[in-house]
């Protein structure tokens, strides 16, 4: 009977969609647009969901954060969200248009988000690339 299980959850787990690389975050991409801004500018986080998997997400709780000479670090935020879980079907991109805060310094600047992935319960932070702050 153990191997009837087995052989059946094995069977389950081939054919289910899901995420076809060993890292479920290494297909979903965050990218911000323009590369270039200066403080208060309005920016576009875009999610794209490079996966066969359905996501959640919520961009409007990315955090921002600067480089320093030890690294990322946060930048303070007062920005207000719904805390909803919004879903991105596998292939599918979605956008968020936020307002950078005033009074950044100069220099090189990335958001991280949260992902779900619904099919696993597994959790992943995404970084954008750096984008500048003039």
């Amino acid at each position: 009977m153990r191997f009837i299980l087995s052989a059946a959850t094995i069977l389950l787990c081939a054919c289910s969609t899901g995420m076809q690389s060993g890292d479920p975050a290494a297909d979903v991409h965050l990218t911000v647009q323009p590369t270039t801004a200066a403080a208060g500018d309005s920016i576009v986080l875009t999610l794209h969901n490079g996966t066969d998997a359905q996501i959640g997400y919520n961009l409007c709780a990315s955090s921002l954060t600067r480089r320093t000479a030890d690294g990322w670090t946060a930048v303070p935020s007062d920005v207000v969200c719904t805390m909803e879980l919004r879903l991105l079907e596998g292939g599918q991109s979605a956008s968020y248009r936020t307002t950078l805060p005033r009074g950044l310094s100069p220099g090189e600047y990335r958001y991280y988000t949260s992902i779900e992935v619904m099919q696993t319960n597994e959790r992943h932070a995404i970084s954008s690339s750096g984008f500048t702050v003039t």
